[in-house]
């Protein structure tokens, strides 16, 4: 014990209890990054491994074609991140998938150190500490096993050299860089942003050092390295095309079917809870302090970290998944900015009062402890309860759908969403291939999306034409795809006698289309309003929250009524946490069909009971201000519709209730004269 106090006062109190809180920031991180992978889940990691794999197997034609899908096979298409797939697929045969998780969280804690280390180059340590929390959050919600982890680290691994090459441009460490973009121009599409860096910090170095530049060490260093970083970024296996193609690539091109994640920050989702909490509402928080920090630093011309924080606040507007480079940017730029304001104030006060010092880092110490807990909240809210399961290895039903489909044998051609296309490449192929993924505009022609995919969800006879010309055997489906008119169409095709409902878990749900072929697994699984419960009793009678709404989903989808709301009712009784499970309750209960029979005062509870647990959506205020409406309650409808307004200044269903608004006062008037 000696020893040990001993050591501690030859650290220094000071300098232990930056240890201290360096610690808690990197165990705080490993704790939010620390959760199982979802295979089926809108993941693109099985279709990255499959490439992995078919690389190492000598079959190199998914560098330049869409090999995995049978309806646009010959789609151009620059495979950008072909090395990760490798990587991914070498490290799930070493380690599995536990190791993968384990290697993924030591991977995210080693980029934060080199961000946390570069910021301490130009900023006092308890500045980079608080200014470090917004980043955590923003990497949490982007820690999936993505190629992007390694844009972040390259991102991360630039700044810090480039910071060693200011401390000592004798250093030639700054050409490990090259090696470098040569393996992220082939591992993620962000690859150009290393470039970019090398020449703001050059444009910087110019502008500073203008008079006599020509002979400045570092400048004639950077101009080399820009030249080779450059001519690097076309090392890839589609060479000038690849690069060229990757700068659009992911993005939304106008296109009629895109991913959520390149969809702009102003993009407003009627049933997305809107909380002070998550990353949309943080970043429109930060970016004030962000703006006020260049101005109080001004005479330092910090311009390479304007320039780049400037740029990654208009990219994160256009698309909102670029949060996590705007949380880079401001933990090394906002510090650096604050610095000499903290040190000033700090020594103003120390001249006041002795013990200033110890408030300082108690105070720091205080936020940051704050700080964190608002982190866990609103990463747990928006992910862990939305569905990601804390630990490593698999979530318990990953494979499950994929193993029933092998194990009974059952055949294509499959019809499935976007979601899980990337899912069933790495467990079918070659065997069967898919009819789509989440690659989208990437790989597949826009008339495919348009004339096929999209039309045969939302309209029932272009689904025959469509069905009729693949003659699909199966489909396949996420049955939490948030795409338009989805969970209609698996309604749709369960009460259609042409397919038979045979599978579904708390993912995906597969049927079968009613042949000879098919009896022997139709007579062995088919579920239908007889035998749904005994189908699903595993999960009906499960004390697992979770359990019982994936049955109270899957009652739904059969129209089990009675069922899913049981389910529901039980999943909020185990678990009254569960906001969305409540508003689904009030907005059932309001929109029954025997509305003689609706008991409105009820749905009203569930509702409120959903709001006041942080399920504050557009939809939610709406459904809100009918059921007041309905109970004559007026003044409290109107302003759940300034509350719907609030959210959404556009909403179309809010300005109805408003002209609804209109139309009874004006009658009221008329009645009293």
């Amino acid at each position: 014990m000696n020893s040990i106090v001993n050591k501690l006062k030859k650290i220094g109190a000071s300098r232990w209890s930056k240890i201290v809180a360096f610690s808690i920031l990197m165990v705080f991180l490993a704790l939010l990054v620390t959760y199982k992978i979802a295979l089926p889940a809108a993941e693109d990691l099985p279709r990255q491994m499959k490439n992995g794999q078919e690389i190492l197997q000598g079959n190199f034609a998914n560098l330049t074609q869409n090999v995995y899908s049978f309806t646009d096979p010959t789609h151009y298409f620059a495979n950008h991140h072909w090395l990760y797939g490798v990587l991914a697929y070498l490290s799930y045969q070493v380690v599995g998938w536990s190791g993968m998780v384990i290697f993924k969280v030591l991977f995210v804690l080693l980029i934060f150190a080199l961000l946390f280390k570069t910021a301490l180059r130009r900023a006092n340590f308890w500045l980079v500490a608080i200014c470090s929390i917004p980043f955590l959050l923003f990497l949490s919600v982007r820690s999936g096993l993505r190629p992007e982890l390694f844009g972040y680290f390259f991102i991360a691994l630039y700044f810090y050299l480039l910071g060693r090459l200011e401390e000592n441009p004798k250093s030639s460490l700054i050409y490990w860089l090259i090696p470098a973009q040569l393996l992220w121009a082939n591992l993620h599409i962000t690859f150009p942003i290393g470039v970019m860096i090398v020449g703001g910090f050059l444009l910087e170095k110019i502008i500073l050092n203008r008079k006599h530049f020509w002979k400045n060490v570092v400048i004639k260093k950077l101009i080399i390295l820009l030249v080779v970083l450059s001519a690097v970024s076309f090392a890839n296996p589609n060479g000038i095309k690849g690069a060229i193609y990757s700068l659009e690539s992911n993005t939304a091109k106008g296109g009629t079917i895109v991913s959520a994640e390149v969809q702009p920050l102003r993009t407003v989702d009627n049933d997305t809870p809107s909380s002070s909490t998550d990353p949309a509402h943080l970043f429109i928080y930060l970016l004030p302090i962000a703006a006020l920090s260049f101005i109080v630093s001004y005479r330092k011309k910090p311009i390479l970290y304007f320039v780049a924080t400037l740029g990654t606040a208009l990219i994160t507007f256009k698309i909102f998944r670029s949060f996590p480079f705007f949380g880079m940017m401001f933990l090394l730029a906002v510090p650096a900015n604050f610095d000499n304001l903290f040190l000033r104030l700090k020594k103003f006060l120390k001249t006041k009062w002795a013990f200033v010092k110890i408030s300082f880092e108690t105070a720091a110490a205080t936020l940051i402890i704050i700080g964190l807990i608002f982190t866990t909240q609103a990463f747990y809210k928006k992910t862990i309860g939305g569905g990601i399961q804390p630990g490593i290895g698999l979530t318990p039903t990953s494979e499950s759908s994929a193993r029933f489909f092998l194990d009974n044998n059952l055949k294509g051609p499959i019809f499935n969403d976007t979601d899980v296309g990337s899912y069933l490449i790495w467990y079918l192929y070659p065997q069967e291939k898919v009819f789509a993924d989440n690659r989208f505009g990437d790989a597949y022609s826009e008339s495919f999306w348009k004339d096929e995919y999209l039309a045969a969800m939302t309209n029932e006879q272009k689904w025959k034409e469509v069905s009729e010309k693949y003659n699909f055997n199966t489909i396949f489906i996420d049955q939490y795809d948030k795409g338009s008119g989805i969970r209609d169409f698996v309604f749709n095709r369960i009460h259609d006698p042409a397919w038979v409902f045979v599978y579904g878990d708390d993912y995906n749900v597969i049927l079968v289309r009613n042949t000879i072929e098919n009896k022997e697994v139709i007579d062995k699984y088919a579920i239908n309003f007889d035998n749904s419960y005994d189908r699903f009793r595993h999960l009906a009678e499960s004390m697992n929250a979770r359990d019982q709404v994936t049955a109270g989903d899957l009652f739904g989808l059969m129209g089990e009524v009675i069922y899913t709301r049981a389910a529901f009712e039980r999943a909020v009784a185990l678990d009254p946490n569960m906001a969305k499970i409540w508003f689904i309750l009030g907005k059932t209960e309001l929109q029954r069909n025997d509305q003689a029979n609706a008991d409105t005062s009820l749905a009203l509870l569930f509702i409120n009971q959903a709001i006041e647990r942080g399920w504050k959506t557009v939809n939610a205020y709406s459904f809100q201000a009918l059921a007041y409406y309905r109970l004559g309650q007026m003044d409290k409808a109107k302003e759940s519709v300034r509350k719907e307004l609030k959210l959404n200044p556009k909403s179309e269903d809010a300005k109805t209730w408003l002209t609804t608004f209109k139309k009874d006062d004006a009658a009221k008037l008329l009645k009293n004269e």
